[in-house]
């Protein structure tokens, strides 16, 4: 059972990375295209449909028992919105500071 947790663990890690890689895709692409200002409402909407997704799996977790019993599919899938997540508030966040200190960017990103 120990090594079965800690698996879970390593996986949730891998999925969180996974996660990352594909929405920083999506949101670099996004981006890109559209450039900031109309792209900032579709990457957000990709955190907020990454937050519905999570808020809709967390009955997956409790089935009504007294002990949580570890789902792989849900660990997996809640890795995956994390890193969605993740990259979205992080691609909101730099796009933001980058376009508003368009002359001063390289002092900001040191940070």
């Amino acid at each position: 059972m120990l090594f079965e947790q800690r698996s879970y663990i390593a996986e949730f890690g891998i999925f969180v990375g996974i996660g990352e890689i594909v929405g920083g895709q999506i949101a670099g692409r996004v981006v890109s295209r559209l450039g900031f200002k109309r792209s900032s409402v579709l990457t957000t909407l990709l955190g907020v449909t990454a937050y519905t997704v999570i808020a809709f799996m967390f009955p997956l977790f409790y089935n009504s028992a007294p002990v949580i019993e570890p789902n792989r599919w849900a660990n997996n899938a809640l890795g995956i919105c994390i890193g969605v997540i993740d990259v979205s508030n992080n691609v909101i966040i730099t796009t933001a500071i980058g376009t508003v200190y368009k002359d001063n960017s390289a002092q900001i990103f040191t940070l």
